[in-house]
Order: structure tokens, then sequence, then C-alpha cells
């Protein structure tokens, strides 16, 4: 039977349940089978920051003075904007 492994990384991959649970196993990432996931809730929220490119996002860590490396990722960008507006 295949599953779906979802890796640390984020990477989706279509593998036999024998090699996901290994992989699971070893810390690799999770998987579920695709009856369950097709009843799974959506886990991801979307916010205004989702819709930006990355330059969009340094440009708007700039003007609002956050201080993020010049070739930090969209992710890391985004969870800096996060974290900023959440303290305030």
């Amino acid at each position: 039977m295949k599953v779906n492994f979802k890796h640390k990384s984020g990477r989706i991959q279509a593998m036999s349940r024998r090699d996901a649970e290994i992989l699971q196993r070893l810390g690799r990432g999770a998987y579920m089978t695709r009856d369950l996931q097709a009843t799974a809730p959506d886990q991801e929220t979307l916010d205004e920051f989702d819709a930006l490119s990355v330059e969009e996002l340094h440009a708007l860590a700039k003007e609002r003075g956050i201080e993020v490396h010049h070739r930090a990722g969209a992710e890391k960008v985004k969870d800096a904007l996060r974290k900023a507006q959440s303290g305030n």
C-alpha cells in the first residue's frame, strides 16, 4: 500500500508503507495513509505574508525595522515578521 510521507524539509513523497514506517522511526518525518489524509483537517492557515514574494518580505521587514539577514529565505523572514507582530 502506498502512503504519502512528509519529510522534515516539507517534501512529500509517495512510498510503500514499510519504507515510511522505517523513516518515521528514524525521525525523518511522518506519514499518513491516503484514507486518513482525506479526512484530516487543513492545519495550515494563510496570513498576509504568504502572498508576498521574498523581495517584498525583505522590504516589509526593513520598513518595520526588523533586522533579517539579506540572504534569508521567505520562511525565516515570515517567522521574524510574525514574531514581531505578535510581540506588539
